[in-house]
């Protein structure tokens, strides 16, 4: 029961994060307050949020990569040794 609110919980965080960063990139409001004056208009198509969710997938695994092993901050440089 605590997993399946736990998960509801954070697929609505992820939702409310995506579509309002969608609304502010794409027409320069948040949730309906002019903000910013520019806009990004073809952040509004719809494939837009399937690019901003993986952005945000890959934000959150280089987090975790930092946070647990900050010896691999360096993404993409192997060592001699290890290849």
């Amino acid at each position: 029961l605590l997993d399946g609110i736990a998960l509801s919980l954070g697929f609505g965080l992820v939702a409310i994060v995506l579509g309002a960063g969608r609304e502010f990139f794409g027409y320069g409001t948040l949730w309906g307050a002019k903000i910013a004056g520019n806009s990004f208009p073809a952040i509004r198509l719809p494939f837009w949020g399937f690019i901003l969710l993986g952005f945000m997938a890959a934000g959150v695994s280089a987090v975790r990569i930092l946070r647990n092993k900050p010896e691999y901050a360096h993404f993409g440089n192997v060592k001699e040794d290890e290849a």
